[in-house]
């Protein structure tokens, strides 16, 4: 079974190349303190619990898995990943009314695109959508 230990305290340094920036940012400040303090093992699952991970799947299906996530992804309305993107990698910095504004924005900006028209009618529908980007 698969294991994560960061071992910076358990030999007398501190997190390198950005760990403790990216893991405080992913999980919180309190549970990455706590992994990189203790330098406990943690498994596959607490791993997955804590959100240091998104997904987990047994070795045979790994292929398979990220085969489908990325055909999902790919077929997906750039202009909606995009926006979704943008908003929840600045959201952190941003102050709730200037996060809302650029939410409408982004909302009103992509309203009003083939993509959204095709997602709509194919809610309406209920068939999968068949988006073309910008």
């Amino acid at each position: 079974a698969m294991k994560l230990r960061t071992g910076y305290a358990a030999i007398g340094l501190s997190p390198d190349v950005g760990a403790s920036y990216f893991l405080a940012r992913r999980i919180g400040a309190v549970r990455a303190a706590q992994l990189f303090m203790t330098s406990d093992s943690v498994s596959a699952e607490r791993c997955l619990a804590l959100g240091v991970i998104d997904q987990l799947h047994p070795a045979a299906e790994f292929d398979a898995a990220v085969d489908a996530l990325v055909q999902r992804l790919r077929l997906a309305a750039p202009g909606s990943m995009a926006a979704a993107r943008r908003l929840c990698h600045g959201a952190a910095q941003r102050p709730l009314a200037e996060h809302l504004a650029l939410e409408r924005e982004l909302l009103e900006g992509n309203a009003g695109t083939a993509d959204a028209r095709e997602g709509v009618a194919a809610f309406v529908a209920k068939r999968t959508p068949r988006f073309n980007g910008p």
